[in-house]
């Protein structure tokens, strides 16, 4: 999971943020490709409902090429963007394709395309962590966040894939994310109860993680103290080969180059995302639209210390303890 190579890459990332020195050449720990955009949900907090950009599916052959640029030096892949993935019928050859190239690779999904036969191939695909989103623990509240799906029928394909993975005695890393949110926060420590005992012991993790202004809303008044990383270590591509400069873009307003015709060692040293992280440096987020309200950065995840900790710590790892950070960090923080 983790070479020399990685090693040396997340170095020199920490060492552009933590010196801000843009003579040194960075390639990204981790990366989000949008197989597609298209999605069966209206959920509450998502934007996807505002998208004004055209939807489709990443050209199988484009998302070969990217995974070949990205080996060797990526750590870890997450195969979705603004979309559901498992609505594409041929998603299992994307996935296998990103498997065999050695990078630790994530799928989040809604869970309304699993069966027990999409269970079983999941468990089988090799894909390492599989984030099923339930953002409610009665039938009222999910079914009025994730718009579209049924609060029953989405519990019981959760545990189809849990049953799965019992079955084959699989190593998949299983997270019940609940994103948390007003609507939904007097329900966020009662995940657990939806589950029996051995269900909840195949269950790597249950995660509460906050809800990004950015995402939702904005914050309108912010004061930014923070850069933030995703500029250094972290890209995102739509499913037609646009590299935007955040995940949380989603109408990919903020486009820095093509993959079609680019390759990403280019594009992610370019002189206007260099540009970029020069002024998030001198924390003037607001010259940015899509930076201007967005909270994510004031929610603790970068500083000086965490990102010099992150050199030491691979992407497998960093994606098990998030959640705890966020639990006791991010969302006790914000209580208190």
């Amino acid at each position: 999971m983790m070479g020399t190579g990685n090693l040396i890459n997340r170095a020199r990332l920490a060492s552009s943020y933590v010196l801000k020195d843009h003579s040194i050449k960075l390639f990204p720990q981790e990366a989000a490709i949008e197989i597609t955009n298209h999605c069966n949900l209206t959920c509450l907090m998502c934007p996807h409902k505002k998208m004004t950009r055209p939807k489709g599916v990443m050209d199988f052959g484009l998302f070969r090429k990217i995974i070949d640029d990205l080996k060797g030096k990526t750590e870890f892949v997450y195969l979705y963007g603004t979309g559901e993935s498992l609505l594409v019928k041929s998603f299992f050859d994307y996935a296998d394709y990103a498997v065999k190239s050695g990078m630790t690779t994530c799928l989040s999904t809604n869970v309304t395309m699993i069966n027990d036969e999409i269970a079983d191939k999941l468990i089988s695909s090799g894909i390492d962590f599989i984030v099923l989103a339930i953002d409610g623990s009665t039938r009222d509240t999910y079914n009025n966040i994730r718009v579209g799906a049924d609060f029953d029928a989405t519990i019981r394909k959760c545990k189809a894939l849990i049953q799965a993975k019992i079955k084959k005695h699989a190593k998949t890393d299983i997270t019940i994310q609940f994103i948390v949110m007003e609507e939904n926060s007097s329900e966020a420590e009662k995940q657990k109860a939806l589950f029996s005992e051995v269900e909840k012991k195949a269950v790597n993790r249950f995660r509460l993680k906050p809800l990004y202004e950015s995402y939702a809303e904005g914050v309108p008044d912010i004061v930014h103290t923070c850069p933030c990383y995703f500029l250094w270590n972290f890209i995102s591509i739509t499913w037609d080969g646009k590299v935007q400069i955040c995940c949380m873009d989603y109408d990919a307003s903020h486009v820095i180059g093509n993959l079609t015709n680019s390759g990403i060692d280019e594009i992610w040293n370019s002189r206007e995302i260099q540009e970029m992280r020069r002024m998030h440096l001198e924390l003037k987020h607001d010259r940015i639209p899509i930076c201007k309200t967005c909270s994510l950065p004031e929610k603790k995840y970068f500083s000086k210390l965490t990102v010099l900790g992150s050199v030491f710590i691979n992407s497998w790892s960093l994606r098990k303890i998030t959640p705890l950070f966020e639990k006791y960090y991010v969302l006790e923080g914000k209580r208190r």
